[in-house]
């Protein structure tokens, strides 16, 4: 497959640098870093529907709550008003889960 892309001068300089500094043409180097970049997005989509479906099990397990529960704990452990926080966005109201130690 044959694949023309511009590129701005400023990246090009620096695959021709590291195509010099590896002795390598900088269309071999090119293709070789979009083939890591490509691999590394799969593993990142991958490592990511794992983590989800983790997370569903840990729900099912009993191991997580809601993001509403856990800020409805935090609300009452720190004697805020219902309100409270009222400026978050819309988006924690949906079935969100949080653990307790997500901090570690």
């Amino acid at each position: 497959m044959s694949l023309t892309i511009e590129v701005p001068p400023e990246v090009e300089a620096r695959l021709r640098e590291k195509a010099a500094r590896e002795g390598e043409p900088a269309e071999s180097i090119a293709i070789q870093m979009l083939a890591d970049a490509l691999e590394w997005e799969a593993q990142e989509w991958k490592d990511a529907v794992e983590c989800i479906r983790r997370g569903f099990e840990a729900v099912a397990a009993g191991r997580e709550r809601t993001l509403d529960e856990y800020i409805a704990h935090k609300r009452a452990a720190l004697g805020k008003p219902r309100s409270w926080p009222d400026s978050w966005p819309s988006m924690t109201r949906a079935k969100t889960r949080v653990t307790d130690d997500a901090r570690r």
